[in-house]
Order: structure tokens, then C-alpha cells, then sequence
């Protein structure tokens, strides 16, 4: 990938509900992303993995994942909440600037990040 002003890699649930009624939030669990490289990415946080509370991602495993980042990330930063959001449309930008670079996760259970480049 080149030139990315977001996310690289999201990987989101969300609990819109628009279906029928009774019908679950389903589930995101066993996802493997290996062998990406992106270039001048202009998002700081990269990789952003992010389910909703009660309802965490499983099993994700992530491989061989090198970013060329062009973005900077300024400490205050760090205490900023993020929202959940769950209710609307999953896009990255949706949520802001993130309090982390490189990748930000939440609500996830079992998260693997082998051998990046």
C-alpha cells in the first residue's frame, strides 16, 4: 500500500442493529493479516483493531506487518478516552486522533503479533 491518509489495517465490530429484531451483534474471532507493507501513511496509530464492550474480537494474529509512518503523536495525546462509538457507521476516522502509535487495540482477547519486519 502507498500513500494511506488512514488506517492500513481495521479491523472493527459494530452494534448498529439494523437488521431484524432479535437478531445478535455478531462475532470478529480467527483473522490472520500477514505480508503487508504500506508506505507514507498518514495515520499515527497504523493498525487499528477495535470491538465494543461485552463483545471482544478473539483470536487475531497479525505477521510480517512492516508501516512506514509520516505522522507525529504529541504525549497529550495519551489521556485522551477514545469512544466507543458503537452505534455508527465503522470507519477509522470516525473516532478522532488515538491515543497511541503504531497500533491501538480495545476489547480484543488473544491478540498475536509475530515477527514484524
Amino acid at each position: 500500500m502507498k500513500d494511506i491518509f488512514d488506517a492500513p489495517i481495521f479491523l472493527r465490530l459494530g452494534a448498529r442493529m439494523r437488521g431484524p429484531s432479535g437478531v445478535p451483534v455478531g462475532e470478529s474471532r480467527r483473522v490472520i493479516i500477514s505480508y503487508v507493507i504500506a508506505y507514507n501513511v498518514a495515520s499515527a496509530p497504523g493498525l487499528l483493531i477495535k470491538n465494543i464492550p461485552g463483545h471482544p474480537m478473539q483470536d487475531i494474529k497479525l505477521k510480517d506487518i512492516m508501516i512506514y509512518y509520516n505522522s507525529d503523536v504529541t504525549a497529550g495525546l495519551a489521556k485522551r478516552k477514545v469512544p466507543e462509538l458503537e452505534k455508527r457507521y465503522p470507519q477509522p476516522g470516525s473516532l478522532g486522533m488515538l491515543p497511541a502509535y503504531g497500533i491501538f487495540t480495545r476489547h480484543v482477547d488473544g491478540l498475536n503479533l509475530m515477527m514484524f519486519l
